[in-house]
């Protein structure tokens, strides 16, 4: 366990772990060297998860919890040397864990209310709406696995974007009102992951302030603060999963996800061609079928493949709004080695709702990040700009942890 003080919320050691479909990551970070926006990166590691096809939801929690411990152990070992090297007295204050689908859903919904009287809109009518709201998306979630091992617990809940008889006014209004709306964001998580994830968490550091995210909506508002377009799409392509936001008017206004990742795609192209899993990855870093090594046969069955994948994120997108296509605009968040694959995927998925005249323009997160925090630097950046993206605005996040 490290022997650091774990009181102090606005410390000078951070740690930020990254709780992806197929891997967990650990970064620490030093707030002394912080800029504005960001603070620095001094170490990081990756720990990939282990699991077979057949993996059902116990296995996975199993497999999850397993990659966290790995990579907490390392934290204590490696990453806390490389902080002695820095400070001999080194504490580490606060823990702030970010989680992608599939373990966590997030749901944002634009909730309306009107009476025909007026009525008081205060912060017990917007939490009871939301409630309402919540309720009817924990029913949606019982189908999926990875909730129905145990209770749905809500991760994180947000409310902007209020409105009062149509003209927006500050979050925490109290008036009178006729109509209502508002937009309010809910992650949900099993109780038996968040449950893991905190009890690992103090077993290694002991009782720490710590702060648990879901990952999409702060990829999004990291995306909004940095980009002038006020809408496009998000994409977060995993290992097993790829999630997938639409951002209209500066509004994060619907999530969805579908289970086929990066490694899914690399071990269904690998079975193809009866080989290792690492030529899947490598002809999906290539990201050109035409030039992988594969007999016709081979080569049809890997193309239909690409295709289905396409055509399932052409029906998720072509579903998420009713009558509107999605921004012909697309941010990117996925491993580096495999972007311009899943860029050539995006691209076909759009082109199948857009007439094929339609620019589809895709940016990688990293090349944003890049461009608008020189200053991270390729140590931070080769923490798959995951960690980049989560330390914007850390002093905030600082102050808005809370034990868990």
């Amino acid at each position: 366990m490290f022997s650091w003080d774990t009181t102090d919320t606005h410390g000078r050691f951070q740690l930020v772990l990254d709780i992806g479909s197929g891997s967990v990551g650990a970064a620490l970070l030093d707030t002394k060297f912080a800029t504005a926006d960001h603070s620095a990166c001094i170490w990081s590691k990756r720990v990939h998860l282990v699991f077979n096809d057949n993996s059902g939801a116990d296995r996975m929690v199993h497999a999850l919890k397993t990659a966290l411990m790995n990579a907490l152990l390392i934290t204590n070992s490696e990453g806390r040397k490389e902080l002695e090297q820095i400070d001999e007295k080194a504490r580490l204050s606060g823990v702030h864990v970010y989680i992608t689908a599939p373990w966590v859903h997030t749901a944002p919904r634009r909730i309306t209310y009107s009476q025909e009287h007026p009525f008081t809109v205060n912060q017990t009518l917007l939490s009871d709406l939301a409630d309402e709201a919540d309720q009817s998306i924990v029913q949606t979630l019982t189908d999926d696995p990875l909730f129905t091992t145990g209770a749905i617990e809500v991760l994180s809940t947000t409310t902007s974007q209020l409105e009062i008889n149509g003209y927006d006014v500050p979050d925490n209004q109290t008036a009178e009102a006729k109509t209502l709306a508002f937009t309010h964001h809910t992650s949900f998580i099993s109780h038996p992951v968040k449950q893991a994830v905190v009890d690992l968490i103090v077993e290694t550091f002991g009782e720490i302030n710590t702060n648990l995210q879901a990952f999409m909506p702060h990829f999004a508002a990291a995306m909004i603060a940095m980009r002038t377009e006020r809408s496009f799409c998000v994409f977060d392509i995993t290992h097993e999963s790829t999630e997938v936001g639409i951002v209209r008017d500066n509004i994060l206004t619907t999530i969805t996800q579908i289970p086929i990742g990066i490694s899914t795609l690399a071990k269904e192209i690998a079975a193809i061609k009866k080989a290792p899993v690492e030529t899947g990855y490598q002809l999906l870093r290539n990201a050109n079928v035409a030039d992988a090594k594969l007999t016709n046969k081979q080569r049809d069955q890997v193309t239909e493949l690409i295709g289905s994948y396409e055509q399932a994120l052409s029906k998720q997108l072509a579903e998420l709004e009713d009558d509107l296509l999605p921004p012909a605009l697309v941010c990117l968040h996925t491993d580096r080695d495999f972007a311009d694959f899943f860029t050539q995927r995006i691209t076909h998925s759009l082109h199948h709702l857009y007439p094929n005249d339609v620019s589809i323009t895709t940016v990688p997160a990293a090349d944003i990040v890049n461009q608008s925090m020189p200053a991270a630097g390729d140590s931070a950046l080769s923490f798959a700009t995951y960690l980049t993206l989560q330390s914007l605005n850390h002093n905030e996040l600082l102050n808005e942890s809370t034990n868990s």
